[in-house]
């Protein structure tokens, strides 16, 4: 290779494989035309003046699959099935934990957040060392006391017809003093 990273030369020929229980093989390499034998020297592999390193790739075998579904498990790990019937890990939820819970600042909607009270989130696996853990699959109940809220709703709503009448009245009373004038 020159400076530029073109081949300028090229010694391989065909490589002969014996195969154990077969017939021999024979590979021709083909990387690409030589500057010395008139080519481009970059129409097949090139190289620059530098180490170079070798990394290989593995295939297990599958056919490629598309993901179709996943799943959490307790451990927080995302776990994605394939259309080809194999299974990896995606991701991984992680949990936090805080100094003082109860310092922590309210937002609103459920949400909190961190403050000097409660101290900046340590961040943890669940299922280790105090972070929890996660209960896929599962829907969280309703922190409202249903019964409760009836009767609040209930006694709101007997408050409003009442202040109805009152102005209903008030109104029929307006226009008997307006006719008494008469």
């Amino acid at each position: 290779f020159d400076t530029s990273g073109a081949m300028t030369a090229n010694t391989l020929g065909t490589v002969n494989i014996p195969w154990a229980g077969a017939a021999a093989g024979v590979i021709n390499l083909d990387l690409g035309t030589a500057t010395g034998a008139g080519g481009t020297g970059v129409d097949g592999i090139t190289a620059y003046a530098t180490e170079s390193g070798a990394s290989g790739i593995d295939q297990d075998g599958n056919s490629t699959g598309e993901l179709t579904d996943y799943q959490v498990l307790q451990d927080g790990t995302v776990q994605g099935r394939y259309s080809n019937g194999e299974s990896r890990a995606l991701a991984q939820l992680v949990t936090a934990s805080f100094r003082s819970l109860d310092g922590l600042q309210r937002r609103g909607s459920s949400l909190f957040s961190s403050s000097i009270s409660s101290g900046d989130a340590v961040i943890g696996t669940p299922g280790e060392g105090g972070f929890g853990s996660i209960q896929a699959g599962n829907l969280e109940a309703s922190n409202v006391d249903l019964a409760r809220e009836f009767v609040s709703m209930i006694t709101i709503q007997r408050g409003f017809q009442g202040n109805s009448r009152t102005i209903t009245t008030a109104d029929e009373m307006l226009t008997e003093v307006v006719s008494l004038k008469r």
